[in-house]
């Protein structure tokens, strides 16, 4: 057979072929985990905001972590890493493990057939959850920043019947399923997998910047006593280092190479350029289309980047005391 015994060493980070793999592995882990911390995103909307949007994030990603390790264990061990029949490592069965699996735990009888089906179910409905938590942090945090002026206010309407981010939700959402569909149909999903990565590293870097502020914001309180020390101070800092760490290597890794899924791009006329990994290039792309449009947008109304708007003094500020309209939509 082609199974796999459990073993300890399975779990052990030094017992890896090469430490680019381990940056690989680790920049991946980071995308999964990305939007998991959905409900502190919406903690305006929750009881007891106060506590529990944070106990809700802490408690679903130990939830995602205990899933992933059962569900990542389970295949491995039936399965095995072999590149035949439904060995993990068969390129023939890359983008559909799940159903080959199910087949092949479930049988084909009318009974397997019916717990296979609902098995691609169960994973199809989990996809559509993990899209929504893409949408809905990105929609709240632009809501935010039409708030406080970092966007054109038509993001911060709200819908008069559900009472959400209507503008923010629709533009985001959007934009998300254009990208996504252009991409996957102009490189034939060549490049999806080193989107993926870019991504991984843009976040990387904004929740590194989230330790730091973190630390930052509570430095005078940081001594009070050894909880908060741990807890704003050396936890946070450390996870911001350990994120900037594996985001900058990771894109180190990525830049003379042709990323996960062989996309790369040729710069004959620049000077020491030459083929570039895909990873790099939607990184930098994205990076100087971001810092162009801000760039515009300061320059149209820079009262926010003028500290004008958003202040040590400034209070919390609700979209209903903006006097933005509400959304028809």
């Amino acid at each position: 057979g082609t199974h796999l015994t459990p073993k300890l060493s399975w779990f052990n980070p030094l017992d890896i072929p090469s430490f680019s793999l381990f940056i690989a592995a680790m920049i991946l882990m980071i995308f999964i985990y990305w939007g998991w911390d959905t409900t502190v995103s919406v903690n305006e909307e929750t009881a007891d905001r106060h506590r529990t949007p944070g106990r809700a994030a802490v408690i679903s990603t130990v939830l995602l972590l205990v899933t992933y390790v059962l569900v990542s264990m389970a295949a491995q061990s039936f399965a095995g890493v072999g590149d035949k029949g439904i060995g993990l490592a068969n390129g023939d069965n890359s983008n559909d493990v799940i159903s080959v699996l199910g087949h092949a735990v479930f049988g084909h009888s009318w009974v397997g057939s019916v717990f296979t089906h609902l098995l691609l179910l169960m994973v199809l409905s989990s996809a559509a959850a993990s899209t929504q938590t893409t949408i809905l942090p990105t929609a709240r945090a632009s809501l935010a920043m039409a708030v406080y002026k970092a966007l054109p206010s038509a993001f911060a309407r709200i819908h008069p019947r559900y009472l959400t981010p209507s503008v923010s939700t629709v533009v985001m959402g959007t934009a998300s399923g254009v990208i996504y569909v252009s991409l996957n149909y102009l490189s034939a999903g060549s490049v999806i997998s080193d989107s993926v990565t870019a991504c991984g590293i843009f976040i990387a870097l904004y929740y590194g910047i989230t330790g730091f502020a973190c630390a930052w914001y509570f430095r005078r309180t940081l001594t009070k006593n050894a909880r908060d020390l741990w807890m704003q101070g050396i936890l946070p800092v450390l996870g911001g280092l350990i994120l900037f760490f594996v985001g900058g290597w990771s894109f180190y890794l990525d830049y003379k190479t042709t990323g996960d899924d062989e996309a790369s791009y040729t710069f004959p006329h620049i000077p020491g350029l030459g083929n570039i990994g895909g990873v790099s290039v939607i990184v930098v792309v994205s990076a100087v289309v971001g810092l162009a449009v801000m760039i515009a947008y300061w320059i149209a109304r820079p009262a926010f980047f003028r500290g004008e708007v958003l202040t040590k003094s400034t209070p919390t500020i609700m979209v209903e005391d903006t006097g933005v309209g509400q959304s028809p939509m």
